[in-house]
């Protein structure tokens, strides 16, 4: 299964970048202050800096084939995405996450 397959390849490469598992979500990985939540093939990346979040889109695009949609996406599942904003992101409980082995 082509879907299983690309999840595996991308899950060990998130990994491999030192970010780790949620517990009670395995689509949400977490490194530091960096949060990545997967859908399909798309993810969220929430950072504390907007240095940050290019630290990791670089690092994702060593590793894998990956269009930064940043600029342009305005909603996301139904989330209204404000680049502008100083609040919390829609997901921030998941800073609460505890991660496999840590």
């Amino acid at each position: 299964d082509a879907g299983r397959t690309w999840w595996e390849h991308l899950s060990s490469g998130l990994e491999s970048m030192g970010f780790k598992k949620c517990n009670a979500e395995m689509r949400v990985f977490k490194k530091d202050g960096v949060i990545i939540i997967m859908y399909v093939n798309d993810c969220l990346i929430f950072a504390n800096s907007k240095e940050e979040a290019d630290e990791v889109v670089r690092e994702l695009k060593r590793n894998f084939d990956i269009t930064d949609e940043r600029e342009t996406i305005e909603q996301y599942l139904g989330f209204k995405i404000d680049h502008n904003s100083a609040s919390a992101p829609p997901f921030g409980q998941v800073n609460e996450c505890n991660t496999r082995n840590g």
